[in-house]
């Protein structure tokens, strides 16, 4: 597992017994966006599933280009096996909007907005 690269507050958080990487990025964290798909989904190609989000959902790719309620997603450094690697991140709220959009029982959609 990767951690942000030179960053003392990243963290690993488990769900579901997956990792998801996580790192605090202008008083806020920001999450893997791939770690979230990976966990509530099971995808072994959880960038291919991000890339058919996208197109499927024409709404998540209008909140991806930022404006309105969502900051976009930012690509953060993080150190992996291979060297630094920049790796797509979501704030919170981001990451809220993300798991509307995923079909899935792991996703609990009427739990996604609230706090706790």
């Amino acid at each position: 597992m990767s951690e942000p690269k030179d960053n003392p507050q990243a963290r690993v958080t488990l769900f579901q017994r997956r990792e998801i990487r996580r790192t605090m990025h202008n008083n806020e964290w920001w999450f893997v966006i791939t770690d979230i798909i990976a966990a509530l989904t099971d995808s072994t190609e959880p960038s291919d599933y991000w890339k058919k989000m996208r197109k499927r959902d024409p709404d998540l790719g209008k909140a991806l280009q930022g404006g309105g309620q969502f900051v976009p997603p930012l690509a953060l450094e993080f150190t992996t096996a291979g060297g630094p690697q920049k790796i797509q991140c979501w704030n919170t709220e981001g990451i809220f909007r993300l798991i509307q959009s995923i079909p899935s029982p792991k996703a609990n959609h009427s739990n996604a907005g609230s706090p706790g």
